[in-house]
């Protein structure tokens, strides 16, 4: 569980990729988890963050539950962008236009 220990069970520098599936909304301190992912990635690592437009409103964060899917994409992308260690933020949105 993230929210009560945020810390990754890895040595620094030791991943080449982490992934964040369905689950982002639930982070109750989004951005030092970025920062955690960014210490166990190997330099030029990825982090993939993938969610989709259904949720536990009673689990998921207050800043998540007010927001569009697109308001969505951009905040994800605001962790990320929040932490030094990212250099590129790549948003690929698979949103299926209405």
């Amino acid at each position: 569980d993230l929210n009560e220990k945020r810390t990754l069970p890895f040595e620094s520098n030791t991943l080449s990729a982490v992934t964040i599936a369905l689950s982002v909304q639930y982070l109750s301190y989004p951005e030092e988890i970025t920062a955690e992912i960014a210490r166990v990635l190997q330099p030029g690592g990825s982090c993939i963050v993938s969610f989709s437009n259904r949720m536990f409103p009673s689990k998921a964060i207050y800043g998540w539950r007010g927001r569009s899917e697109a308001q969505r994409l951009l905040l994800v992308a605001k962790y990320f962008q929040n932490c030094a260690n990212f250099e590129t933020t790549e948003l690929i949105d698979k949103t299926t236009p209405l």
